[in-house]
């Protein structure tokens, strides 16, 4: 099921979440023009931050910016478009940049404590826009999504597209379709999301933020 726009307006300019989508296109551009060994000295491997925890911290946060390939970052940002403006208005453009940075270093966290032993580069947002769909589930459940109607035999019947709740397309689709993409010819990286268990420990911040922030 692919949501194409939430039917739920804002009542401010989500400037840090158009700053944040911006951020991530700049950055798979500039990483995408520059050699494929550069990509895996910034991407996270839980074996190098075991080996050297102070000096590889950094790439908790540039491997957030990163993407594997096209489709990755078209699915996850797609979820941030949408998803992303409310949680914003609903926390406030501070609170809501530390909320996103906050899920992707929480998902990163357990991601490494997961796989310790993983000498595999992985990259991706996705720990960061699965924390903000989760807000979204909790803030706005019965919100209105329109979605693509993914059974070509109901067309006849529901018509291309219709509304569903919010809570029933994040349930469905906690997992957007950027972070199903595969791997990336060129280099070995992966992104994060490959792990079965990501969307729990994605989605565990954004409820206890919203929980214990009041929101």
């Amino acid at each position: 099921m692919v949501p194409l726009r939430d039917i739920n307006p804002v009542r401010i300019t989500p400037i840090v979440n158009y700053l944040l989508i911006a951020g991530n296109v700049a950055a798979f551009l500039y990483m995408n023009s520059l050699p494929a060994w550069y990509e895996t000295g910034y991407a996270l491997v839980p074996t190098r931050i075991a080996a050297d925890p102070l000096g590889e911290a950094f790439t908790i946060f540039t491997s957030m910016f990163m993407h594997a390939n096209l489709m990755h970052i078209a699915g996850n940002l797609w979820f941030l478009w949408i998803f992303g403006d409310n949680v914003e208005d609903a926390m406030g453009h501070l609170r809501y940049l530390f909320f996103y940075l906050f899920g992707g270093v929480a998902a990163a966290v357990v991601q490494m404590a997961m796989t310790a032993g993983s000498p595999i580069p992985m990259v991706g947002a996705s720990g960061a826009i699965a924390a903000v769909t989760g807000a979204y589930m909790l803030l706005y459940p019965r919100a209105p999504i329109l979605v693509l109607n993914p059974v070509p035999l109901l067309w006849l019947f529901w018509g291309l597209t219709f509304v569903v709740p919010a809570w029933f397309v994040t349930k469905t689709t906690l997992r957007p379709s950027g972070l199903t993409s595969g791997l990336r010819a060129r280099s070995p990286v992966v992104h994060r999301s490959r792990v079965p268990s990501r969307p729990v420990c994605d989605v565990v911040p954004g409820a206890w933020w919203c929980k214990s922030s009041k929101v």
